[in-house]
């Protein structure tokens, strides 16, 4: 009982912060952005796999289509 209660305060308490942790994540990929020039190709490699794992974490245990591939379908129209 102990532990539902807590798993629900938890996710009582992330979901109060979702605004704030999408507005600092935006701040994040804008300072990433700015310096992606100057930046050595180890560390791109760095952020961009932690990114990757990040976004489909949860998508290891999912035999349908999760959202990562879906991202990268939108990508076909970026050029």
């Amino acid at each position: 009982m102990e532990n539902t209660n807590d798993e629900l305060v938890l996710k009582n308490f992330i979901k109060s912060k979702k605004e704030i942790v999408c507005e600092i994540a935006d701040k994040i990929i804008e300072e990433i952005n700015k310096k992606i020039e100057d930046a050595p190709l180890n560390q791109l490699s760095s952020v961009l796999g932690t990114i990757l794992d990040k976004f489909g974490a949860d998508e290891k245990d999912e035999n349908e289509e999760g959202l990562l591939v879906k991202v990268f379908e939108d990508f076909d129209d970026i050029k």
